[in-house]
């Protein structure tokens, strides 16, 4: 059982029709997701994606919470959800995916967010987060990985990556877990999976890589000559780097007879979950409370006249565990 999934990716051969799967999971008690990055006919994506599931002959489906809008049904391979905006990542750099779940503090239901850090440019951003109508439900699963041609006429298109830093944080274990070591292997075509060309995978100390679909003459003979799969591990830390969050704005101010709080996240700093608010008369009495667990929301309004605030105190948390908390006198 994991709150949360993160990997380094770096596309290396990045053509157009392909997709990387940079976690295939399960929710506890729900159905099956999938998240990573595409190059498509249109551009660099993003992907989250969940599966319909049933439970007592009702059908489960996640709905999207952010960013706010109709939602995209697939079908297919099977019937879901899912959200593909564009996400301009290139070839030849690192982007750290991050996948967390969360349960909602208004909805009591279980959340999952995925964020991209571009490491070039220190940056995260959010991508998207479901609600996946579960309760009390976590990423559970292989967490496995795959490189996709999805384009049958580019077939021989060489695709190549490298991946590391991987890691998942295990909840009965409170603590990351390094996933060091991994079982690297392709589809063979007798599963009934289309798989041209040359497809050759291992590891160096830093990372695993694999790449596919440079042609060859005798595709039989390729195939049969070479490994299927091989076990391979690299040197990583044994906790992933839990770079702090942080606020790089905090304002109070009246707004329509009561009191609004704006504040404003480093986006160089670890991403902020949940933001928890105060309001304080001058003789030191709470007087208003505000609470959420929605990453996007950079701001509450509070039915509290501004006049009685004397302070205000704004306490966070982060998707690696760290506690901030921040203080401003109204009228600062």
């Amino acid at each position: 059982m994991y709150r949360a999934f993160q990997i380094d990716f770096g596309g290396l051969d990045t053509p157009k029709n392909t997709y990387w799967a940079l976690c295939n999971w399960q929710m506890a008690g729900g159905f099956g997701a999938y998240a990573g990055l595409q190059n498509t006919g249109n551009g660099p994506r993003a992907i989250m994606s969940f599966w319909e599931g049933e439970k007592n002959g009702q059908i489960l489906r996640a709905h999207r919470v952010y960013p706010y809008g109709a939602e995209r049904q697939f079908g297919g391979e099977g019937e879901g959800t899912n959200y593909i905006p564009e996400y301009v990542w290139k070839g030849g750099q690192w982007y750290r995916m991050l996948l967390y779940s969360w349960d909602d503090i208004w909805t009591g239901h279980t959340f999952v967010g995925q964020w991209f850090y571009d490491v070039t440019a220190a940056k995260w951003t959010l991508i998207s987060y479901f609600d996946t109508n579960l309760v009390g439900s976590y990423i559970t699963g292989g967490l496995s990985q795959f490189q996709e041609n999805y384009w049958p006429s580019d077939e021989y298109l060489k695709r190549s990556f490298v991946v590391k830093n991987i890691y998942a944080y295990d909840m009965k274990k409170n603590d990351w877990l390094s996933l060091d070591t991994t079982k690297i292997s392709y589809d063979p075509p007798e599963w009934g999976y289309l798989t041209a060309g040359t497809h050759e995978f291992g590891a160096t100390p830093e990372f695993f890589w694999g790449a596919t679909g440079e042609y060859v003459a005798d595709q039989a003979a390729y195939d049969a000559s070479t490994p299927r799969n091989t076990v391979v591990s690299i040197l990583q830390p044994q906790r992933p780097e839990m770079m702090p969050s942080g606020l790089v704005a905090l304002d109070v101010l009246p707004n329509a007879g009561g009191t609004e709080i704006r504040w404003k996240a480093d986006t160089s700093g670890a991403p902020i979950w949940q933001t928890q608010i105060v309001l304080w008369d001058a003789a030191g009495n709470p007087i208003g409370t505000w609470a959420a667990s929605r990453p996007e929301l950079e701001n509450a309004l509070l039915g509290v006249p501004y006049a009685n605030v004397a302070k205000i105190t704004v306490t966070t948390q982060d998707v690696y565990g760290l506690i901030r908390s921040y203080e401003v006198a109204a009228g600062e």
